[in-house]
């Protein structure tokens, strides 16, 4: 962040923030028993990242900013979560696994009341290529009935943003270019199998909310 600088630059002008984390989640439960056996599981991520690259209330000495200037944020990283659960009982056998994201935060690039009179070019630029994989599993066998069921979660609620606000530039030459990118990707498994000599019941649901 450049915040209230008085600027006198004859190269470019570079403001950069980057984040590029990774979070990996594992959970399996187990149960085996002669008679009912039960066994779950859960993996969870709860995500709330920030990433901001601001310039903003500088001011101009001299000939001021002559070059190129350029505000961007990026986040990219990738989240990894697996649940998976498998009970095998002699009568009866109950497995039920669950996988979820809560995925928040922003991404922003701004520049705000910056003064950049000569510049050659102006570049805001805002960007997430954040990946979420997950997966739910479950099994479930017995002699008599035996129910499995999954599911996936995935809650996404982070905001891309780049912004030009109460700035000037007077070179009317210049390139002025202000884009944000959403370009995320979530791919999502819910599975499960149930097996049993008189009954037999297995669901699995997948949910996603952007």
């Amino acid at each position: 962040e450049v915040d209230g600088t008085t600027l006198q630059v004859s190269g470019d002008l570079d403001v950069n923030a980057a984040s590029s984390a990774t979070t990996k989640t594992l959970a399996i439960a187990g149960a085996l028993a002669g008679t009912a056996s039960i066994a779950g599981s859960n993996s969870t991520n709860l995500l709330d990242n920030h990433t901001e690259a601001r310039l903003r209330n500088t001011l101009l000495q001299g000939s001021g900013v002559t070059g190129d200037v350029s505000v961007s944020a990026d986040t990219s990283g990738a989240a990894y979560s697996l649940g998976g659960a498998l009970a095998v009982g002699g009568s009866a056998g109950v497995g039920v696994g669950s996988s979820v994201n809560d995925i928040r935060g922003s991404t922003l690039a701004s520049v705000d009341k910056a003064a950049m009179h000569a510049a050659n070019s102006l570049s805001v630029d805002a960007a997430n290529r954040s990946l979420v994989r997950t997966a739910a599993v479950a099994g479930a066998g017995a002699g008599s009935a035996a129910v499995a069921g999954s599911v996936t979660t995935n809650l996404v609620s982070s905001t891309t943003l780049a912004e030009l606000v109460n700035s000037r530039v007077d070179n009317e030459l210049a390139d002025v270019r202000v884009s944000a990118r959403d370009e995320r990707s979530i791919d999502s498994l819910a599975g499960s199998a149930a097996v049993a000599g008189s009954v037999g019941v297995g669901a699995a649901v997948a949910y996603n909310d952007i």
